[in-house]
């Protein structure tokens, strides 16, 4: 999909575009400080919780010092109901009660087993602190 938004919208600029397995970005192939803009939209909320930091910190690890980041997401904890299940306030309940309302309220939920649901805890949205390096994170090459 990428490479045809590439070509229709004649980003001649963009010299590569890369497909990586889940695993190879939390190592991006690319030197420490390689970037002077790192954007990731809509990426960060679907990653699962307890991971979400490491992805987060390689982000940081291959901008340049000066540079800059952007993160966007659909859909924040402050919004009124998270984008993969879209019901209000699900993302402020702990994880059985939300999996109830969501089994409730969706049908596509009604056969899914609790463990499917919060399989990866990628239901709740990413707070602002998950979209920011872990203080400490290392900049210079792993």
């Amino acid at each position: 999909m990428t490479r045809t938004k590439v070509d229709e919208l004649h980003l001649g600029k963009v010299r590569q575009v890369l497909r990586l397995t889940d695993e190879e970005t939390m190592r991006l192939p690319f030197p420490s400080a390689a970037f002077d803009l790192v954007v990731a939209i809509g990426v960060i909320e679907h990653l699962a919780p307890r991971g979400r930091s490491r992805y987060v910190d390689e982000y940081y690890r291959v901008l340049a010092p000066a540079g800059t980041s952007r993160s966007s997401t659909p859909r924040t904890r402050l919004s009124a109901g998270d984008a993969l299940v879209g019901l209000p306030g699900i993302q402020w309940l702990p994880a059985r009660l939300a999996f109830g309302y969501a089994r409730l309220l969706r049908p596509r939920f009604r056969g899914a087993t609790f463990e499917d649901f919060d399989r990866h805890g990628a239901w709740r949205n990413a707070s602002l602190r998950e979209c920011l390096p872990r203080r400490g994170a290392r900049r210079s090459s792993t």
